[in-house]
């Protein structure tokens, strides 16, 4: 097993960028205390991680794979005690493929100036704020791999990045989830495509109470083909808000049905 504490930036400064940490023998587990610094992570654990403080990287990636063989060797988790932030100068990317996931008992903080991947499912039992996109750059997406169901419990949701690829599922039970364009991008919803595009089936991909889309950092919004069956998951408030200075929302082409609006 590998145990890390504290360590600063500076102590890294006479080695390679990227520290890696393989723990991939034969039920080996990661465990991570102190918030330690980086300049890059990529640590990969055969049977779990265990993440008991905040983690940074100052230069590069921060890459964790619990699962690293992807075979059941009992616990396999990503796990993340109380609320944590993990904070990436470039990508950041969580997997854990069996079991629980991506196990937080609390809520969840993922902060990276370049994109956020999450390719396992998340179970949160507290707010999740991710910010793919941390300095506005525009170069900052978030991907939810096919088959990843992030769920919050009953717990807000919200998201700032560049653009979003859904093939995953979003759950946020009684509470909401936002999502915030960060560098004044235009959004699409439907079948039209801009700097930030939720498409149809993403649409169908979100089960939420109530839907915010945009922000004072947004461009304009345009809606086109949004069918019941896409939006039915929704069970609230779908709420548009193109609010900087000049900028509009556009209703075209196809109509869109939603069970409830305000723009």
């Amino acid at each position: 097993n590998i145990y890390v504490g504290y360590l600063a930036l500076t102590d890294f400064d006479n080695v390679p960028d990227t520290v890696y940490l393989n723990a991939t023998r034969d039920d080996r587990q990661i465990q991570f205390n102190g918030s330690p610094n980086f300049r890059s992570l990529n640590a990969k654990a055969d049977n779990g991680i265990y993440v008991y403080s905040d983690i940074t990287t100052g230069v590069g990636d921060l890459v964790l794979e619990a699962d690293y063989d992807d075979a059941n060797d009992g616990t396999d988790w990503l796990y993340i005690s109380s609320t944590r932030t993990l904070t990436s100068e470039r990508d950041l990317i969580l997997s854990a493929t069996n079991n629980n996931s991506i196990y937080a008992t609390n809520g969840l903080n993922l902060i990276a100036k370049d994109d956020i991947v999450i390719n396992d499912s998340i179970n949160a039992h507290g707010d999740l704020d991710f910010d793919a996109d941390s300095d506005a750059s525009g170069a900052g997406d978030l991907t939810v791999a096919l088959g990843a169901n992030i769920s919050t419990s009953n717990n807000l949701f919200n998201i700032k990045a560049n653009d979003m690829t859904l093939l995953g599922t979003i759950h946020t039970g009684s509470d909401d989830l936002i999502i915030e364009v960060t560098d004044n991008g235009n959004i699409g919803i439907g079948a039209t495509a801009q700097d930030f595009t939720l498409s149809e089936s993403e649409v169908a991909n979100i089960d939420t109470t109530n839907l915010t889309i945009g922000s004072l950092t947004s461009g304009d919004i345009t809606v086109d083909n949004i069918a019941l069956e896409d939006s039915d998951a929704i069970s609230g408030l779908v709420t548009l808000k193109a609010n900087a200075e000049g900028k509009k929302i556009h209703f075209e082409n196809n109509g869109s049905t939603f069970s409830q609006l305000l723009v």
